[in-house]
Parts: structure tokens; C-alpha cells; sequence
């Protein structure tokens, strides 16, 4: 760490500590934090988040092999490629493809994790009476020893927590669209799950509070930063490397669990401060953002849909946890149509109804019942005789009022207790309710959105990228089993033929530079593009399983005739043997544009070497030459080619011109 960042890291956690002392001196609540957070953890403390997040790190040293060199981990053998890939399954949402990537997930999952581990609870409530069984009966020791293993507060926080987040990881794999790699599915877990029970808690965390620790994070790693303004090299946008499907799925894994709790413990959250958490949530961490791959580097995003789908599931999340438990219409477009019109006409409706009652028609019947029920409601009320006195030999006791509100109820809906008949008149509810209620259609509809996102990947996880390469293509180095080659015109094996026709035609979509493939793992990348090649210049990839990794350096070398396009050589090399160098790929030759006493010059490449072809433009002879090395001088064709650094010269009687320089990288 360089003094500078040291200095300035001291002064940070010095201030932080002042500023907690100052502001807890001066805010004394009744309730401490930490007398909260015991009501519902083990000591207080997320023993659980802490558990997970020290597996997730010890997963990118050990695993992926990131103590070996902490910003290039083994990431390709990691994801989950398909479903004939177990390690890519069992690991993916566990590893990452960086550092940056890590420290970014695990700054969510300190913040989300403790939050759905607090809703969750060490202390479950026991709400649940078992019936008495004997010791000698083995199903109710069994049951017994599982009630004890669910409510003990240290298993839960230790073992059935960090058990819960392992099963979750294998679902977002398995049903994630793509070689998804990373944590953030889970991180989108325990959102879902604690916006459900503290929606502006989980908000303010998830927002705010997550984007304070990574400055304060960046801030004691790097004090001071030097940015040079240079122009960037060709890169998809940001919202292209998301995975947003699984980002989504996880989301709504969180939500359904959640709901499910809430449900169990008979618990419902404020309407509104839900509704906006959820949508505040899900615009500021990208879920509206649908895409799909285009032609050639082309992207498409779908931001109107995509805002509009987070808007609508917003209305239905909400409706899922907080609307009432009314049962649903069995018509509701025509129960919807008869309240609208109804609303314009109570006025009328109320004369008729006052005429009939006033003529003895059959409101008055039904009036007449209701006065009936009414009073032996308030009769049940007063829990004794009509004079209000309580009976000795007849108290109010729950069965005799049950058998009361029993009658009052078969009397409400003109049925006798023991006919058998069905009721003479049926309530509204009775004749246009089915038995669903609102929030439980709403619940279903979660599911519904559950369901796709999952089942969306099941066809293309299933699907067996085939190799187009044998190992056999110029310069390819094969290693362990994978394969590494340079080629400009793949074909993109992962997206081509499984996109939105509607939208465009990615039947042929093609890849583009640094392909790695592993037939057996069914592993296709497109590890390095050729733009991010041509701004670089050099590039490693790196490859590998448990227990070993290898390194695979790519370079390109080329010159760029004035007027003309580069003329260029990519090479490929295994780490440390560097003299037995591959190479992968030659472009094809470019004319200068500059004419020398009659004469034109076209650099090409061949066999690995570059050379200069002089040509008389009268006579069409024909005379080639190597580019010479740094400081030398060579001729053909009358014409002399001397190099200067990375400035190639040429003169012909007293002529002379630049006919090329060196391909420069800025990267």
C-alpha cells in the first residue's frame, strides 16, 4: 500500500469513528440497535451473511484460483454452460470473473444478507402445537427431533441459513439463461425476500448504503487516482454483460419465499411503501433492462417494455402481499362492468329499493331477515338472555356462541340446519365469488413470472454447444482439453439460431476474435474481441479446472500503409514458452497510396513475416522485399525502404515519402 493511500485510509476509519461517537452521544434512543437486533439474531450478530460471504471469497482464491494471482482468476470452466456441465452448475453462482466483480457482490451481499437473515429470524416463533404423541413412537421422535433442529437458534444461523443460499445458488444456475457467473442472483434473492418485510429498510441498503461501502471501499484501497483523457476501444455497452434474467430470477425467488413467510406468519407490509421499494428498487438496479444481440456489435435494448413490465409487476408484487382476502368474481370483467355502471345510478337504485321494501316485494323479505339475524346477533352479543342477564345454567361459552353464529349464518342465506336443502337466496358473494381470493390470484401471478424466467433457460441449457474447431485451424493451441484459436469471421455458438426473429435475424450471428472451446465441457467463448485486441495489442487468457490453470498470451503486431488498411499478425503462445509461438491469423495485403517515381507499394504479410511488394506501374514488374528491422535499410524494385523506430520510409531519385508506420496501442 503506497504511503499516500495509507495516510488517507487512516484518516477515513478515524473519522468514521468520531463521527459514530459524536452522532451517538447526541441520538440516545429508547430502544439501543443492538437490544433490536438480539430480538431476532444469535448475539445480534448475521451469523449466517457472515458465513456466506466468507465461503463466496474463499471460493475465489482457493476454487478459482485467485491467490495465485488476485485480479485474473480461472472464470471459463466456472459458469454454467449448460447442463451437461456439473462444475459449471455447482459453482457459478459462487465464483466471479474478476476482482471488481467480487468486491461489488460482496458489497450488495453485506448489505442485502443481513437484512433478509434478520427477517428471517434465529428465533422462529412456535406457533405450531404438536399433538401429543409417546416416546415409543418413532415418526413423532423423528418430527420431534426435526421441530428441534429447525428452532434452534445456532443451527439455523450457521447451518440452515448458508444450507438455504447453496440450494438457492444451484436454482439460479441451473434456470439462468446463458454461462451466467457470479453472485448477484443471490444478492437479487435476498432483496426480494427483505423488500417483502422491510421495504424502505431493504431500499435505503440496497441503494444508498451499498454505494457508500464500495466508495469507502475504493477510497482505502486507492486515495488518489490518475486518469489520463484517451479515447476508449469499440465495447458493448455496460447493460450488455448483465445478466439480466438471472438478476430477475433471483429477484423473484426472494419474493415468492418471502411472501411465503409472510403468509405463514400472518404478517402484511405497509401497500405503499412496498409498491415504491419495489419500484424504486427495480429501476435503479437495471431489471428493466431487456436486451438481445444483434448483428455484427449491435444490441438490442428494450427500455419501453422493459419499464413497463417492472411498472406492472411493481402493482402485482404488491397485490400479492397486502390485498385484501375478498374472494375473486368468477366474472370480474362483468362484476368490474356492473360496479361502473352501478356507480352513476345508486340514487335510483335507492327509490326502488324503498318501493319495494315499502310494497312487500321481495326486499322486504329479505329486510326482514336480516332484521332477524341482526338480533339474535346482538342477542349472542350480550351473551345471555334478551333482558341482558346472564343465564347461570346456560353461560356464553365458545361452543354455545359458535352454535349461534353457526344459525345466524344458515338463517343469513335462508337455509335450515337440518334440510339439507341449499339456501332459497344466495348472497353476491355466493353466486359471483370463486373461492381464490384476491391476494391469492396476485400470489399466483408471482409465480406465473417465476415460471417463465426459469423456464425460459431450460431449452437453451439443454441445448450441446458443438465446436467448430478440431484444434486443427492455424496457430490454435490446444491445452487440457481446450482449445484456442484467432478467428474473424466464428460462428457465435452461444447466441446464433435461438434469438428474437421478430427483431432480427441472428441465425448467422458471428463471433470475432479470441474463440476458447472445450467440446467436452461444451464450452464456447469469445473470450477477447478483435476491437478490443486492435486497441490493446496483447491480451492473456486463462484457462483451467481444480487444481491447475493455464495461461495463453495473445499479441498483434502490424503496419499501416498511408491511405490504407492495417495489415496485421496475431499470435498465440502458452505462458513461459514464448520461443514456440503460434501464429493464428494473417490479414490480408493494403496498397499505400503514395506512388514513388512511378511506382506503388503494397505491404502484406507472409508466413509470419512482413513484407513490401514494389510495382512498376508501366511495365507491371514486380520485385518483394522484407520490412527490415529497427534502423536498417533494405531495397526492391529501385526503390530504397529504410525503418526509423516505428516510421517506415521510402525513396526513390530524391523522392522520398512515408509509406507506413507501426500499428500503435494505446491501451
Amino acid at each position: 500500500m503506497r504511503p499516500v493511500t495509507a495516510l488517507f485510509a487512516a484518516i477515513i476509519v478515524t473519522t468514521f469513528a468520531l463521527s459514530v461517537a459524536v452522532v451517538s452521544r447526541l441520538h440516545r434512543p429508547g430502544t439501543r440497535w443492538r437490544n433490536i437486533t438480539r430480538q431476532r439474531l444469535l448475539f445480534g450478530v448475521p451469523w449466517g451473511s457472515l458465513v456466506v460471504i466468507g465461503t463466496v471469497i474463499a471460493v475465489y482464491l482457493f476454487v478459482q484460483d485467485g491467490i495465485t494471482n488476485l485480479t485474473e482468476p480461472v472464470t471459463i470452466p466456472y459458469r454454467a454452460w449448460s447442463y451437461f456441465t456439473p462444475l459449471g452448475i455447482a459453482t457459478a453462482s459462487f465464483s466471479h470473473a474478476s476482482l471488481g466483480h467480487l468486491t461489488g457482490n460482496l458489497a450488495g451481499a453485506a448489505v442485502a444478507a443481513p437484512i433478509a437473515e434478520y427477517a428471517w429470524g434465529h428465533y422462529p416463533s412456535r406457533n405450531r402445537t404438536d399433538e401429543p404423541r409417546s416416546r415409543d413412537d418413532e415418526r413423532g421422535r423423528v418430527r420431534s427431533r426435526l421441530e428441534w433442529l429447525r428452532t434452534t437458534p445456532w443451527i439455523r444461523a450457521f447451518i440452515l441459513f448458508p444450507l438455504a443460499v447453496i440450494v438457492l445458488g444451484l436454482v439460479t444456475s441451473l434456470f439462468g439463461l446463458g454461462p451466467v457467473i457470479g453472485f448477484s442472483s443471490i444478492i437479487f434473492a435476498f432483496a426480494g425476500f427483505a423488500i417483502v418485510h422491510y421495504p424502505i429498510a431493504t431500499l435505503i441498503a440496497t441503494v444508498a448504503v451499498q454505494s457508500a461501502l464500495l466508495t469507502v471501499s475504493r477510497a482505502l484501497q486507492d486515495a488518489v487516482s490518475v486518469y489520463v483523457a484517451t479515447p476508449s476501444p469499440a465495447t458493448a455497452p455496460s447493460w450488455a454483460g448483465i445478466a439480466i434474467q438471472g438478476h430477475a430470477l433471483g429477484f423473484f425467488l426472494g419474493l415468492v419465499l418471502g411472501l411465503l413467510v409472510l403468509e405463514r406468519r400472518n404478517e402484511r407490509p405497509n401497500p405503499f411503501h412496498l409498491w415504491l421499494a419495489v419500484l424504486l428498487y427495480a429501476f435503479s438496479k437495471g431489471l428493466w433492462q431487456i436486451y438481445w444481440f444483434g448483428e455484427g456489435n449491435s444490441y438490442l435494448l428494450f427500455r419501453g417494455p422493459g419499464v413497463a413490465i417492472v411498472v406492472v409487476l411493481a402493482l402485482v408484487i404488491t397485490l400479492a402481499s397486502a390485498a385484501p382476502d375478498r374472494p375473486v368474481p368468477k366474472r370480474p370483467v362483468r362484476s368490474l362492468l356492473r360496479r361502473l355502471t352501478s356507480s352513476g345510478s345508486r340514487n335510483g337504485r335507492r327509490t326502488s329499493k324503498s318501493s319495494s321494501v315499502s310494497n312487500g316485494g321481495p326486499d322486504a323479505t329479505h329486510r326482514s331477515r336480516i332484521e332477524r339475524v341482526l338480533e339474535l346477533s346482538g342477542a349472542g352479543a350480550k351473551g345471555g338472555s334478551e333482558d341482558g342477564s346472564e343465564d347461570e345454567f346456560n353461560p356464553s361459552s365458545p361452543d354455545i356462541t359458535g352454535d349461534r353464529r353457526d344459525r345466524i349464518r344458515e338463517l343469513s342465506i335462508g337455509a335450515t340446519p337440518d334440510s339439507g336443502e341449499k339456501p332459497h337466496t344466495q348472497t353476491v358473494a355466493g353466486t359471483t365469488a370463486s373461492r381464490m381470493t384476491q391476494r391469492g390470484v396476485a400470489f399466483l401471478a408471482v409465480a406465473l413470472v417465476l415460471a417463465v424466467l426459469a423456464g425460459m433457460a431450460i431449452p437453451v441449457n439443454l441445448a450441446v454447444v458443438e465446436s467448430t474447431s478440431d484444434g486443427a485451424a492455424p496457430g490454435a493451441i490446444e491445452v487440457g482439453g481446450y482449445i484456442v484459436e484467432y478467428d474473424e469471421n466464428a460462428s457465435n455458438e452461444l447466441v446464433s439460431g435461438i434469438g428474437l426473429d421478430v427483431a432480427i435475424n441472428d441465425s448467422g450471428l458471428a463471433g470475432s476474435g479470441v474463440i476458447v472451446s472445450n467440446e467436452r465441457h461444451s464450452i464456447w467463448l469469445e473470450a477477447v474481441t478483435k476491437e478490443q485486441l486492435e486497441a490493446t495489442g496483447s491480451e492473456t487468457v486463462t484457462v483451467g479446472e481444480p487444481g491447475w490453470r493455464e495461461t495463453v498470451h495473445v499479441e498483434r503486431t502490424g503496419w499501416e500503409p498511408v491511405g490504407g488498411e492495417s495489415v496485421y499478425q496475431v499470435w498465440l503462445w502458452l505462458e513461459g514458452d514464448e520461443e514456440n509461438r503460434q501464429l493464428a491469423y494473417e490479414s490480408e495485403e493494403s496498397i499505400a497510396e503514395a506512388i514513388i517515381n512511378g511506382r506503388t507499394v503494397t505491404l502484406g504479410s507472409d508466413a509470419g513475416e512482413f513484407v513490401l511488394e514494389v510495382e512498376e506501374i508501366e511495365t507491371e514488374a514486380t520485385s518483394t522485399t522484407a520490412v527490415p528491422g529497427e534502423n536498417e535499410a533494405v531495397e526492391a524494385g529501385g526503390v530504397v525502404f529504410e525503418r526509423t523506430e516505428d516510421v517506415l520510409v521510402a525513396s526513390s531519385d530524391g523522392t522520398e515519402v512515408v509509406i507506413a508506420t507501426m500499428e500503435d496501442h494505446e491501451y
